[in-house]
């Protein structure tokens, strides 16, 4: 009997926009390997904290990634896309929070907080793999008609956006089955996951999942920056000035 041969999905967005959840969640719901960071197995020596389930026997495959559109469809071309996206607002609060004080020096000075550091990075690109801005970074994608799935809504209705990603790939999987992923891959139980592995790298990647962060911790003129350069995409996300 010849074995058939995996069919990757590849789960992009841009960083700090919810694509290790995703990824996760996504190869739960399916019930295949979630194999971790597409082209790079280790990091430092460790495996990237996507990586889950390869135990799993499934025809399919997950991968993360923060690649831009053009290089996944060039070098992948037929591998199917999940864009996971981002209130950019929101990215700039989570990538304060989360990249380090060197990586935000490095690039900009010790002159500049983590918060103005992120809100450049994402108007104008900098900091990590935010090399582009986020809609120079976004557009290709929305171009490309790629499966696109809005981080806000995967958590206000994961039900149902999971309904929609199994229908779009033509897989079958019970509302039973869905739950249960969503249940295992929840915030909580995550963070519970995290705490209780004592390692503070993953709690930090963790957090806390919520949105609308951006009016906490950004200024006015921040955020009109943010949606003065993200203006096209953001409306066309359905994300509100």
């Amino acid at each position: 009997m010849t074995k058939t041969a995996t069919k990757f999905i590849i789960v992009s967005g841009y960083p700090k926009s919810g694509n290790t959840w995703c990824t996760r969640l996504v190869a739960e719901a399916i019930g295949c390997p979630s194999r971790g960071y597409l082209g790079r197995r280790l990091y430092r020596g460790k495996r990237d904290i996507t990586t889950e389930g390869l135990d799993r026997v499934s025809d399919f495959a997950v991968w993360k990634s923060h690649h831009e559109y053009l290089w996944i469809r060039e070098v992948h071309p037929r591998v199917s896309v999940l864009h996971i996206v981002r209130d950019p607002r929101d990215v700039a609060v989570s990538g304060a929070l989360f990249f380090t004080v060197d990586e935000y020096n490095q690039f900009y000075g010790t002159d500049v907080n983590c918060f103005e550091a992120m809100v450049r990075t994402v108007c104008d690109g900098g900091i990590n793999n935010c090399k582009r801005p986020w809609a120079q970074w976004v557009r290709p994608y929305l171009e490309g008609k790629t499966l696109t799935v809005r981080y806000e809504d995967l958590l206000d209705d994961p039900l149902r956006e999971l309904q929609r990603i199994m229908l779009a790939w033509g897989i079958s999987r019970s509302e039973t089955a869905l739950h249960a992923a969503i249940e295992k891959q929840s915030f909580a139980t995550t963070l519970k996951q995290a705490k209780a592995s004592g390692k503070s790298s993953k709690i930090k990647i963790v957090r806390n999942g919520q949105t609308g962060d951006f009016r906490k911790y950004l200024t006015a003129e921040q955020i009109a920056r943010i949606e003065a350069s993200c203006k096209a995409e953001m409306a066309a996300l359905g994300y509100e000035a």
